[in-house]
């Protein structure tokens, strides 16, 4: 046998081709005489004491499919084996081979690897081994003890033996898959599948396990003779999803739930989430949705046959929900849309666990185009017999609306135009026309000595044409709470300008790492004494709260129909004061005056009187992550809270608290009612671990004296595995307490397992 000895260092080949430039040699089957050749010249120098560190092939071909990088590479002329040792490295066809020693034997064209055998696929995934056999090519390979690491999400995949075949599939026999890290102190992951035979087929995107069995926390869970699930490379693809599991006292008993998931193409797929129970049989449910070139349509609906609960008892019925929405570019300004919702009875949804299901539908076309702004739209709100008189619902359509902000010319003054034009009836109650228009002018103004000054002036006009309206009344349908007022119909206009003036001047100073702020504001409000309510229904103003957030605005109402009249002057000051460490505090307190007689404000209105209310609001912001805001109004003599809302959280992550509390006096301008909530929120958080968290919450009505609702969850979530456990309880007044227990597994890339235990007792009367 007679074998030559390459010294230590690279073997290059010639520079003719890009691959003899990264200082490696191809070898395959048509290089098998040049190999010899060059070997054996190389023979020939160090016989003569002068052997080189690099050595050139005379006529290497265009292509080399295979490069050899080593330290020592030695040759056997009569074997036809060339064995490459040191930090080994072969490529091809951006596959590469990294080893202790390499075997290259050129009678069969067998790679054999030793040693930290490491093989980098084109994809990024890479194959770790001690042993490994290779055609030339590197396409095809047999390797024990083989561990794959994924390229995608860092997955991992364990075989006593492993194939890598040309087709582009890699196949493991007594295989462990797994997406979970592993930790030096335990080997095994908190979840993996264990099968029989694995198989990645890396073009179809899938790996498919035979005679799995699914192990959590080291303990077998589940098995199933075969599973498929796409590999972490996937997006989205068609197969069944992982089960749900529900059990409830009633109405449905047992229910389980398995979605089938279709990817239609690339553009469109389609969910199926049939519900199957043992009390109410089957509820059919999906979601279909789809991506346009010009926007997006989703279609979600359910139906079943099931028990109902009426007034003649519970019997079977058809129910359901469907909601279908899209929205649709026209061009780069227009674009329409809208949503279609029905459902048989506002309580199916919840009866079946499908979430709570909103019964309006609107549709609209809108633009946008500079500062210019213009939706036509309509609503309309669904009917349900039973829950008050439904028929006094509005329809709103058509309501045309048109919005425009000018630029600021260069002293800074802005214009703007707001118009809507708003058809709105009911089956029962009052009906109207009524068009609105908003014009306003705004110019800012800087002193010099810094106070800044901001001149607003506004024009409301509004025009409505109402049937069934009775001047004085607020109530939308009159007939039915005052009968023996006579109805008629009325044209009503008004013309309502005001005008503001509004002064600012915000000192500031610096001491050390503390920085205030003192800012006092003035505020002059001129406008007509009437509001002509008497002229024009309110249908969008059902509601008034005055407070610190409302005090400066021209109009306090939240829409068009009721105006502020008369003429004010609003005045507060506001105090802020920061750290350079992140620490803050910011107060505000602001009062209003009333010059003209009031005739039209509520006694719990807050501004009734000539003094208004005081209104206020308190933050506080520390660099520790606490934080604090409260906002309040107090009457005029400064001795009774009218309203209050707290906000306060912080703690560390390790028990971190949030507690709301509000307490409101307010009125209904639709009905003249007082309204009156108080209630108080608390949640307690906590991060014990890096992985472990829990929370608890309750809330709590102090009207009433009622818990309205409490919840208590644990969380275990890392890289690889999401475990939920909750309990919710909520106290319905007057009918029964419901209890909700739930437990969710999310496991990456296979799946969720959720079961939800629903459990309902009726209250004692």
């Amino acid at each position: 046998m007679a074998e030559k000895m390459i010294p230590k260092g690279d073997l290059r080949p010639g520079d003719r081709t890009d691959m003899t430039k990264q200082g490696r040699l191809g070898i395959s089957q048509n290089l098998k005489p040049l190999l010899a050749v060059v070997l054996g010249l190389v023979g020939l120098v160090m016989s003569a004491g002068l052997a080189p560190r690099t050595l050139q092939a005379q006529t290497p071909p265009a292509r080399l499919p295979a490069l050899i990088n080593a330290q020592e590479i030695q040759y056997d002329e009569e074997l036809g084996v060339v064995v490459a040792r040191g930090r080994v490295e072969i490529s091809h066809d951006n596959r590469i081979v990294i080893a202790d020693q390499v075997s290259y034997n050129t009678n069969n064209d067998l790679v054999t690897a030793n040693g930290n055998v490491s093989l980098l696929e084109p994809t990024g995934d890479v194959i770790f081994a001690d042993y490994a056999e290779l055609t030339a090519d590197l396409k095809e390979a047999f390797i024990r003890d083989v561990k794959v690491l994924l390229a995608a999400d860092k997955s991992r995949l364990v075989g006593a033996t492993g194939q890598m075949l040309r087709t582009g599939q890699s196949v493991l026999r007594k295989g462990v898959y797994s997406p979970c890290r592993i930790c030096e102190k335990d080997p095994n992951p908190l979840w993996q599948i264990r099968a029989n035979k694995i198989i990645h087929n890396k073009s179809a995107q899938t790996i498919t396990y035979h005679d799995a069995r699914l192990e959590l926390f080291g303990l077998p869970v589940a098995y199933t003779p075969w599973l498929e699930t796409p590999d972490p490379t996937v997006k989205r693809k068609s197969g069944f999803l992982a089960p749900s599991y529900r059990s409830t006292t009633k109405p449905n008993g047992q229910a389980v739930e398995i979605p089938y998931f279709w990817a239609i193409d690339e553009s469109s797929d389609l969910t199926l989430t049939p519900l199957l129970t043992t009390r109410n049989g089957l509820v059919a449910a999906g979601r279909y949705q789809r991506l346009l070139n010009t926007g997006d349509l989703s279609v979600d609906a359910s139906a079943t046959y099931g028990d109902k609960t009426g007034h003649s008892g519970i019997k079977k019925a058809f129910r359901g929900y469907v909601n279908i929405a899209g929205s649709f570019e026209i061009d780069e300004t227009w674009r329409w849309g809208g949503n279609i919702q029905r459902v048989s009875d506002p309580d199916y949804p919840t009866h079946y666990g499908l979430g709570s299901a909103s019964a309006t539908s609107q549709l609209f076309i809108e633009g946008f185009r500079d500062r210019n702004f213009a939706r036509l739209d309509s609503y309309k709100f669904q009917r349900f017999k039973g829950r008050g008189n439904d028929r006094e619902l509005p329809l709103i359509a058509p309501r045309l609306r048109y919005a425009f902000q000018s630029e600021p010319t260069a002293m800074g003054l802005t214009t703007r135009f707001d118009s809507t034009l708003t058809q709105l009836s009911r089956r029962e109650g009052r009906n109207r026309t009524q068009f609105s228009t908003l014009t306003g002018l705004e110019l800012p103004y800087t002193g010099p000595l810094g106070d800044s000054y901001k001149i607003t002036t506004q024009l409301q006009a509004d025009a409505s044409y109402t049937r069934d309206f009775v001047p004085g009344l607020p109530a939308v349908n009159p007939q039915a709470t005052h009968p023996d007022q006579r109805r008629k119909s009325k044209v009503g206009g008004r013309l309502f300008p005001n005008m503001a003036i509004e002064w600012r001047y915000p000192f500031v100073s610096m001491a050390g790492s503390f920085s205030q702020t003192i800012e006092p504001i003035v505020q002059v409000v001129a406008a007509p004494d009437s509001s002509g309510w008497d002229k024009i229904p309110n249908d969008d103003s059902g509601d008034f709260e005055f407070d610190y957030t409302s005090i400066f605005a021209l109009n306090r109402f939240s829409g068009r129909d009721l105006v502020d009249p008369g003429t004010r002057a609003s005045y507060g000051f506001k105090w802020g004061g920061a750290t350079k460490r992140g620490d803050s505090l910011d107060f505000m307190v602001a009062q209003s005056y009333r010059f003209s007689e009031n005739t039209f404000f509520d006694r719990i209105s807050g501004i009734n009187h000539d003094q208004s209310d005081y209104v206020g609001h308190l933050g506080v912001g520390t660099a520790e992550n606490i934080a604090m805001s409260y906002g309040f109004r107090v009457d005029r003599e400064g001795k009774k809270f009218k309203s209050s809302a707290l906000n306060l959280s912080g703690g560390p992550k390790a028990l971190r608290a949030n507690l709301n509390y509000h307490y409101t006096q307010d009125i209904n301008l639709e009905n003249g009612q007082d309204v009156n909530r108080t209630g108080i929120g608390a949640r307690l958080t906590s991060q014990l671990t890096e992985f472990w968290s829990s929370s608890a919450s309750v809330t709590r009505n102090f009207k009433t004296r009622e818990t309205t609702g409490s919840t208590f969850n644990i969380t275990y979530q890392d890289e690889c595995l999401t475990i939920v456990t909750s309990a919710t309880r909520n106290f319905l007044r007057h009918t029964k307490n419901e209890t909700f227990y739930t437990v969710q597994f999310i496991l990456k890339h296979l799946g969720e397992v959720q079961t939800l235990t629903h459990h309902d007792r009726e209250k004692k009367r």
